[in-house]
């Protein structure tokens, strides 16, 4: 464990003062007499370093310039500092606390309280290590155990002709797309990037329900009596249902994963002014998630063709959609849904139901080129080092299919592409945007795809 302590003071007979009160405590006490000494101590001793104090004048310019490079690579190296001053000062404060400072003593000094401060302050920093280490691992583990459940239950879902694989991919990248505008324009919704990936990998399961219809409903050619149709909207709730036993009885479940494919599934079809199912819900008590799941689903229904009628325009549909000829949606949605409406048209045309007929082909899918594979397992490196092992050709193997675009694309990889690179596939779409090409040094790019 971590234990030492930086003292940071232009007076000797200060820093030696300090280290006497702490020394019971058996801290191993590093000294720097201003700012530069500090980050050399800092830098030299690396994560060794627990905690820093800077003892400092009363006002908040002699903090800013005698303090404010060590304050501010300390809370970026998240080690928690304090600041002890002659005299109380507002502004002094302010300004330490606006640095990552996380605590303030005035003179004088109360032996016990210091310690006990230093302790406080130390001690909250290994709750929060220790949590986020929690956190990672289970974040972790729950990308280990979801994925298996995911791939199953669309494949149940393909194998039982509910959804294509393209569709689901469509409803995944539209939701996203949405969402990141949704989340642009109204922040208040408090959707951030991880939930946005998080909501449009459950935008996958809003139709599992289906797989309790009836097949001769499903598959009618024709229009639906009212009786088939009532039977038909059971599979919203069929859906919660199923995930619901699901979120109950399987152990590394994600809570809140769960939570957002369960209000998916039953409220997709809820429309804003009351006149949608299952429970006739208006405004913003529908979920803004499945709200976006639910236009996502209306667009993606209309655009593609169908046993009981054939795909129309793109901007018939969103005409249609619009208009409120699918149902009322939010106002607010509907003006984003105005914003990335070419968007969709483009995510359409390459995620094609029938490619041939698109009027953009999708580009071509491939494995990883020869080339990159054997280049990128010898020399290739990562913007940042994250215990990659470059030498692991074999893992590469886990890189099943990417598009043949410009950035090299990634849609589908194994668990050896994530073991190797040590990044979740949340993290490859939130910093690399799904692109390979991102995620390799820059300067081994034009290198790597022209050999």
């Amino acid at each position: 464990m971590r234990n030492k302590l930086l003292i940071i003071s232009p007076l000797e007979e200060e820093r030696a003062a300090i280290k006497e009160i702490l020394s019971p405590d058996k801290w191993t006490a590093l000294e720097a007499a201003n700012s530069g000494e500090a980050l050399s101590v800092v830098k030299s001793e690396g994560e060794g370093v627990t905690a820093v104090i800077f003892a400092v004048a009363a006002d908040e310019i002699d903090f800013f310039t005698f303090a404010k490079d060590a304050a501010r690579y300390a809370a970026s190296a998240k080690i928690p500092a304090m600041v002890i001053a002659d005299k109380d000062s507002v502004e002094l404060k302010r300004m330490a606390f606006d640095f990552g400072i996380c605590d303030v003593m005035i003179k004088p000094i109360a032996a016990d309280i210091l310690r006990q401060r230093i302790k406080n302050i130390t001690d909250a920093s290994r709750s929060r290590e220790a949590l986020g280490n929690i956190i990672r691992l289970q974040k972790r583990e729950f990308h280990r155990y979801k994925q298996p459940i995911l791939d199953g239950l669309r494949s149940m879902m393909e194998y039982n002709n509910l959804e294509s694989g393209r569709h689901i991919k469509r409803m995944q990248l539209f939701t996203q797309t949405l969402l990141e505008e949704v989340v642009r324009r109204y922040p208040e919704y408090g959707i951030d990037d991880n939930h946005i990936l998080m909501i449009a990998e459950a935008a996958s399961l809003h139709d599992i329900g289906k797989s309790a219809v009836p097949e001769t409903i499903l598959n009618k050619p024709g229009p639906l009596t009212a009786q088939e149709f009532d039977i038909m909207k059971t599979h919203a709730q069929q859906g919660y249902e199923i995930l619901e036993n699901l979120n109950k009885n399987a152990e590394n479940c994600d809570r809140l994963f769960m939570r957002y494919a369960m209000d998916i599934c039953l409220y997709h079809h809820e429309r804003w002014d009351g006149r949608g199912y299952p429970k006739g819900l208006t405004g913003d008590t529908i979920p803004i998630h499945a709200q976006t799941v639910g236009l996502v689903d209306c667009y993606d229904a209309l655009t593609n063709d169908r046993i009981y009628r054939k795909a129309i325009s793109h901007g018939d549909a969103c005409t249609m959609i619009i208009d409120g000829k699918c149902g009322a949606f939010s106002p607010r949605l509907l003006a984003c849904f105005k914003n990335v409406k070419n968007t969709f048209l483009e995510l359409s045309e390459a995620y094609s139901d029938n490619p041939s007929a698109a009027s953009t082909a999708e580009p071509p899918v491939y494995g990883l080129r020869p080339a990159v594979k054997r280049e990128m397992a010898q020399e290739a490196k990562l913007f940042d080092d994250r215990g990659c092992d470059n030498g692991a050709a074999s893992n590469f193997i886990g890189v099943n299919r990417y598009l043949d675009d410009a950035n090299l694309t990634l849609i589908y990889t194994g668990c050896g592409f994530f073991d190797l690179f040590k990044y979740t596939k949340e993290e490859i779409a939130s910093r690399f945007h799904n692109h390979y090409l991102e995620m390799i040094y820059p300067p081994d790019r034009q290198r790597l795809l022209s050999s």
